[in-house]
C-alpha cells in the first residue's frame, strides 16, 4: 500500500498467537515474516473460512424453512448480521484487527415480511446501532430514549437510525456515514461513507497521530492512502467534523475530546465533481456547507461565487450556461 501509516496493519497477531507459527529445521518457533504465509497454509485457511460460511448458510436455510412450515414466515422479521469482517490475505492480512474495509464490513440482511423491496442490495452506510430503531419501526413500537445520567433515566436519543427507508427503496441513504473503531493504545476511528473511508488514529492525549483516506470508487482494493495527497484537504476537513457530529460518536470519548482537522480557505476546494445532465454533485458531509464558484478560463480567469451556503452535495447548473468551469469549496 502507498502511504500506509504505522497503525494501518496488524501483522496477523491472531494467527501467530492462536493458530499458526513457523518452525525451523529443529522445530523451534519462528515469527511470521511480514505477514506472509506459505501458499498451502493460505489455501487451508481459505478452505476453512468458506466451509464455515457454507455451514452457517445451511443453518439459515433450515431456520427459514421451519418458519414457513410453522406458518410464521409472514409475520416474523429475520435479521442476519456478522460480528466483524475478516481479512483473507488482502494486504497480506489475516484476521480482523484493522480499520480497513474487509475487517469492518459485515453481512447485514433484513427480511421484512410486511413489504418493501425484495432481493435488493443497498449501498448506503449502515451500522449495528441502526438495528434497534429499525426493528422498533418494523414492529410498530416507539423508540425509547437512553439515560442522560444516573439520576435521569430517559431523555437521550438512541445512537442509530431506522433503515426502513432503505428497505423500501435501496437507492436511498439515511445518513452520510457511520463510525467503526479498532485500536489499543492509539485508537483508530473510521468514518465510512458510500464512497470513502476516513480514519483518524488518536493517542491517549487526544492528539491525532495519523490519518487515512481511501476512495473505493477509484481504488476498491485500498492501495493508496490519500490523506496528505494534494487536493484532499477539503474531504478530510468535512469528514473529520462529520464523524464527530455523528450520533454514534457519543460513546467515542477520545474522538469527541480531540480537535477535528483544521484547514485554511486555500485548502478547501473539493475534487471529484460529477456532472450528470445539468446536475453537479460532489461528496458531501453532514453539518458542512458549500460554495459554488465558476469561471470561463482556467488559465487566468477569476473565480466568481455563484451559490453560497449549500448544505447538500448537488447543484443544478444549466447546460445553456456559457460558464466553462465550476468548482466547489467547503465553507469554513
Amino acid at each position: 500500500m502507498t502511504n500506509a501509516t504505522a497503525y494501518t496493519f496488524n501483522n496477523i497477531t491472531e494467527l501467530r498467537d492462536n493458530y499458526y507459527m513457523e518452525t525451523n529445521a529443529l522445530g523451534q518457533a519462528l515469527l511470521i515474516t511480514a505477514g506472509i504465509l506459505p501458499d498451502a497454509q493460505q489455501k487451508e485457511l481459505l478452505h476453512g473460512y468458506y466451509a464455515c460460511a457454507s455451514f452457517i448458510d445451511a443453518q439459515v436455510g433450515r431456520l427459514l424453512d421451519e418458519l414457513e412450515t410453522l406458518g410464521l414466515h409472514t409475520n416474523t422479521i429475520v435479521v442476519l448480521w456478522g460480528d466483524h469482517g475478516f481479512h483473507l490475505g488482502d494486504h497480506n492480512e489475516w484476521g480482523k484487527h484493522t480499520n480497513l474495509e474487509q475487517a469492518s464490513r459485515v453481512p447485514l440482511i433484513i427480511h421484512n415480511p410486511f413489504g418493501g423491496a425484495s432481493n435488493a442490495t443497498a449501498t448506503g452506510p449502515a451500522a449495528f446501532v441502526d438495528l434497534y430503531p429499525t426493528l422498533c419501526e418494523l414492529a410498530g413500537l416507539s423508540v425509547p430514549t437512553q439515560p442522560i445520567d444516573d439520576s435521569t433515566p430517559t431523555g437521550r436519543p438512541l445512537a442509530g437510525r431506522s433503515l426502513v427507508p432503505i428497505l423500501t427503496d435501496p437507492n436511498v441513504s439515511v445518513q452520510h456515514g457511520v463510525i467503526t473503531h479498532y485500536g489499543s493504545g492509539t485508537y483508530g476511528y473510521a468514518y465510512r461513507t458510500e464512497r470513502y473511508r476516513y480514519i483518524e488514529w488518536i493517542d491517549g492525549s487526544g492528539i491525532i497521530q495519523a490519518r487515512e483516506l481511501y476512495d473505493y470508487e477509484q481504488d476498491p482494493m485500498e492501495t493508496i492512502n490519500l490523506a496528505g495527497e494534494p487536493g484532499y484537504a477539503g474531504l478530510i476537513y468535512q469528514f473529520s467534523r462529520s464523524m464527530r457530529d455523528s450520533g454514534e460518536a457519543g460513546g467515542c470519548v477520545r474522538l469527541k475530546a480531540s480537535a477535528p482537522a483544521a484547514a485554511t480557505s486555500a485548502d478547501l476546494m473539493l475534487g471529484g465533481l460529477k456532472l450528470v445532465t445539468d446536475q453537479v454533485s460532489w461528496p458531501d458531509a453532514a453539518g458542512v456547507t458549500y460554495n459554488v464558484l465558476v469561471t470561463s478560463n482556467l488559465v487566468d480567469g477569476i473565480w466568481t461565487t455563484n451559490q453560497t451556503g449549500l448544505t447538500t452535495g448537488t447543484y443544478t447548473w444549466p447546460l445553456t450556461n456559457d460558464v466553462g468551469f465550476i468548482r466547489v469549496d467547503v465553507a469554513e
